[in-house]
């Protein structure tokens, strides 16, 4: 854990008075679903591309 991590961990018991353990699994489930929106988002730029793509190869046939 990189000490910047520690750093939020430790305010965070603190502040709200909950488990070192309850802070770092909260941290490695918004890095999850952190890493899972960007993959979403990247597979909907790939679909806008497809979509432009193909209207545009459309367009020129007609």
């Amino acid at each position: 854990m990189h000490y910047t991590e520690r750093l939020l961990v430790h305010k965070l018991v603190k502040k709200h008075n909950i488990s070192f353990e309850m802070v770092q699994k909260l941290l490695k489930e918004s890095k999850k679903s952190s890493y899972e929106n960007q993959k979403d988002s990247k597979k909907i730029a790939e679909i806008e591309n497809l979509i432009t793509f193909y209207v545009k190869k459309e367009e020129k046939s007609d």
